[in-house]
């Protein structure tokens, strides 16, 4: 340690002086004696007492007291600006159940509204129903009545020809007025569909998701559900229809790759199948698929009377009896439908 000490001393008495230098002296001569140089000169060697540590300039710590300073500053910041967004977060989320619990509050509102107009619109056209039913009676009747006296009057023309002018202006009259009424309730029942219809088509346009139920997803007027469980086609249509709704049909390239997005590269029943004869693809509302754009796979199986959607969106007949994940079309407002 002394040895060590005084190399540093000499470092400091000749900071100058390369290094290296003094140590191939110092090895030289260890001794730190007069070292004679063979000419006849003396050489002397001077070491000073050991220096056995320093002191820091007063910058260094000044510096370490503002980096301790400085750190301490980002860490209150840091909590202050964690508490800040913690605060908006909270804010953010109320606002949003609130969002949430209005859409909910007018799609309930919206659900009644609808159940209203649709019983107010059956009670109409079941009085129209009624009126023309009576009207049309009453046309009969009248009609009876009028060939019967046209008869009569036929047989005494001669007899009574200006009492047969003034029945058949009366019969004229009655007629016309018939038929005023048979117009104006046409009319009512025209003006009564086109405000309906008004009126579905601006829910449609205005709120169209809002249309399907709960887990649901609308895409092109009509609502679908993707199944989570497992059943086999039969089991699978009968869910479908106890939801008002019935296995896909697909008719379009749009909607077969609206399909695909959804089915999380899952195996799902379609409603395209041959069990009343083989070899005849017919979807479940008995149309041809032959009217109709097709996704078969190229190396689909002869093996089954019913058609699933691969997990690549291709379609290929398997099984009735398997156990698929199943997709239900749904057209809203079904009810309402002509």
């Amino acid at each position: 340690m002394e040895l060590e000490a005084t190399y540093q001393n000499v470092d400091v008495i000749y900071p100058n002086q390369p290094a290296q230098n003094r140590k191939i002296r110092k090895a030289q001569n260890p001794t730190g004696q007069h070292q004679h140089t063979g000419h006849g000169k003396v050489r002397s060697f001077h070491f000073t007492k050991p220096v056995h540590g320093k002191r820091f300039p007063p910058i260094i710590y000044l510096l370490q007291a503002v980096s301790i300073l400085l750190s301490v500053v980002i860490f209150i910041t840091a909590v202050l600006l964690f508490s800040v967004w913690s605060t908006k977060l909270a804010a953010v989320e109320n606002k949003f159940q609130m969002e949430i619990s209005g859409l909910q509050t007018n799609f309930t509102e919206w659900t009644s509204k609808l159940v209203a107009i649709e019983s107010k619109l059956t009670e109409d056209i079941s009085g129209l129903q009624r009126n023309v039913t009576e009207w049309s009676t009453k046309l009969t009747v009248i009609e009876n009545k009028f060939n019967k006296e046209i008869s009569a009057l036929q047989k005494n023309v001669s007899e009574w020809p200006t009492q047969m002018t003034t029945i058949e202006s009366k019969l004229q009259l009655e007629i016309s007025g018939l038929q005023r009424n048979v117009t104006e309730q046409s009319t009512r029942l025209a003006q009564i569909e086109n405000k309906f219809e008004e009126a579905i088509t601006g829910l449609r346009r205005n709120d169209s998701k809002q249309l399907c139920a709960p887990g649901w997803k609308y895409f092109n007027s009509k609502c679908y559900y993707f199944s989570k469980s497992l059943k086999n086609w039969h089991e699978a249509n009968s869910s479908c229809i106890s939801n008002q709704s019935h296995l896909i049909v697909i008719d379009t390239a749009e909607e077969q790759n609206f399909i695909i997005t959804n089915i999380m590269q899952q195996q799902h029943w379609i409603g395209l199948n041959d069990l009343s004869v083989k070899g005849q693809w017919k979807w479940i509302d008995e149309t041809d698929s032959k009217t109709s754009q097709t996704f078969w796979a190229n190396e689909h199986l002869n093996n089954g009377h019913c058609v699933q959607m691969r997990s690549d969106g291709r379609w290929e007949n398997a099984p009735c009896t398997s156990n698929r994940r199943w997709i239900c079309e749904q057209i809203p407002f079904a009810c309402f439908s002509n």
